[in-house]
């Protein structure tokens, strides 16, 4: 049997490293608890990069004026163009804002982000 008292942690580290770099990525990852300690140090810098690669599906979903409204084509929350109905004071001078603003399933909607346009019913998020 061999006599490795002679081998330095510097020694054993420098051919650990050469065995990794032989490794793939999936193949490191399959080792014991690599994994789970991996995921655990790099979650927030895997979050971060996530949120940078999908801006629109990092998007909380809209929880007021438009719940349940998301571009289903590129996942924007908003803002949108929505043809809606309401009641405007009017007078010669000009007018007041929009009040009791309302739309339904067959209003027209545009998105400002990719400029999809459809109903709102073909914007409305899956259960």
């Amino acid at each position: 049997m061999a006599d490795y008292s002679k081998m330095t942690d510097q020694d054993f580290d420098k051919i650990l490293e050469e065995l990794v770099g032989e490794m793939s990525a999936a193949q490191i990852l399959a080792y014991g608890d690599v994994n789970m300690v991996l995921r655990e140090e790099l979650n927030n810098e895997v979050l971060s990069l996530w949120e940078k690669r999908n801006p629109n599906k990092a998007l909380p979903p809209n929880g007021a004026l438009l719940k349940g409204i998301r571009c289903q084509n590129c996942l924007s929350t908003g803002p949108f163009k929505i043809e809606v109905k309401g009641m405007v004071t009017v007078e010669d001078e000009g007018n007041e804002p929009l009040e009791d603003i309302r739309w339904d399933d067959d209003s027209f909607i545009k998105c400002f982000e990719c400029d999809m346009e459809g109903h709102i019913v073909n914007f409305k998020e899956g259960d």
